[in-house]
Formats: structure tokens, sequence, C-alpha cells
């Protein structure tokens, strides 16, 4: 949405600007041949041709300054939001598919995996990681590795996870959630195939329930 917004401000910011260096030259025009075609030709001998006519040269030159602010602090700002959101080597495209590795980051921000929908493999296996967290993960279609090893989720965070309809791989080592909350949130169905369930309260019975619905390809660490 953001980027949207920052396209249509550059564009009238651009138009801006050439209108008024246009109304800038047909003013030089008016005055003289040399002041005109300079203008036209080196656009920076609108700074001397103000400074002779500032009278004449006012409301272009304003018109044109206008353009430039807009068009230029739409630049700027766009690349400190860029530059906000990037998470720089720790996500990669492998085979097609886009990886981010947030494991062991220095950050507690992860409001970047909101812009980031298209995220096939994600690992964030971090202590500050709350199921608030995964509100970041909202319309991940295409999400089907999720590492959560050792976070601070809880059966809340199941009822997040339930809904990412690709996730296949999840791990969920060393987290608060619960036999109640797996039964309730994950045991039901879905295209989960692997769940890494070590030192959580999630039973070896409720596993089995959960494998014995497609033995062939369900697999669990207890």
């Amino acid at each position: 949405m953001f980027e949207q917004y920052a396209y249509w401000v550059l564009l009238a910011g651009l138009v801006i600007s050439i209108a008024g260096l246009v109304w800038l030259v047909v003013c030089a025009f008016r005055v003289g041949l040399a002041w005109g075609f300079g203008c036209l030709i080196f656009p920076p001998a609108a700074l001397p041709f103000a400074a002779r006519y500032p009278a004449k040269a006012k409301w272009p030159l304003s018109v044109l300054v206008l353009g430039l602010v807009l068009a230029g602090g739409t630049i700027a700002v766009n690349r400190l939001v860029v530059n906000r959101l990037s998470l720089g080597p720790r996500e990669k495209v492998v085979d097609g598919e886009l990886h981010i590795t947030l494991t062991g980051w220095d950050q507690s921000d992860y409001s970047p995996l909101g812009q980031r929908k298209d995220v096939v493999v994600l690992q964030m296996a971090n202590p500050d990681v709350v199921d608030e967290t995964l509100d970041h993960l909202a319309g991940m279609t295409r999400l089907r590795e999720l590492d959560l090893n050792d976070s601070k989720i809880s059966d809340e965070g199941l009822r997040k996870i339930a809904s990412l309809p690709a996730l296949a791989i999840l791990r969920l080592r060393g987290t608060a959630v619960t036999n109640e909350g797996f039964v309730e949130y994950l045991l039901p169905g879905g295209n989960l195939r692997e769940i890494d369930a070590r030192e959580t309260a999630i039973s070896s019975k409720a596993l089995r329930e959960w494998k014995s619905a497609n033995k062939e390809e369900r697999k669990f660490l207890k």
C-alpha cells in the first residue's frame, strides 16, 4: 500500500516540477531569447534568472521547488521505509522460494514479516517471540515450514498457527503449548505433516492420534 501511495506522490511531484520549469522557461523567453534558451537548454540557469528577475520568476520557481520537494521527499521516505523493513542476509530466495531466518537475530521488531506474505520457510526460534508476534504471519498462504522452538508462544499461538493453510512442518520444542491447545487447534486436521513437540506438554497419546489420520506421511518428535 505504501509503495502505491509513494508512486503517485512521486509522479505528482515530477509533473509539478515539469510544469514549474516550463512556466519558468516561458517567463524567461518573455524577457529575452538568451534567457529563454539558457533556461531551456540548461535548467540551472533558472537560478540566475530568478535572481535577476525575482518578480517574474517567483511563482513558477515556487511551483518547481514544490514539485522537487514532493519528488525528493518521497524518494527519501521510501528509502527509509525500505531500509527499516529490510532483513538483509536473513532473507534469501532458495529454488524460487523465499526463506527467512530470524533465529538468533539481535532485534525485537518482527513487523517486517507483515510485508512478506510469500515466505515459504520461516525460522524464528527466539525467546522474545510471543503469541502477539504471530499476528505478523496472517495472510502467509505459502508458509510451509515454521520454526518456533524455545519461543514463548502458548495455546493462543496455536490458534493463530492453525489458520496457516499451507503449513506442513512445525517446530514447537520448549514452548508453553498444552495438550488441550494441541487437541483443539491442531489435531482436527490441516496440512501438517511433521511436528516437533519435544519438551512440551503435548502428550504422546494426542500425537499418535494425530499421526493415525495419515500414518504414511505424518511424523512427530516427542
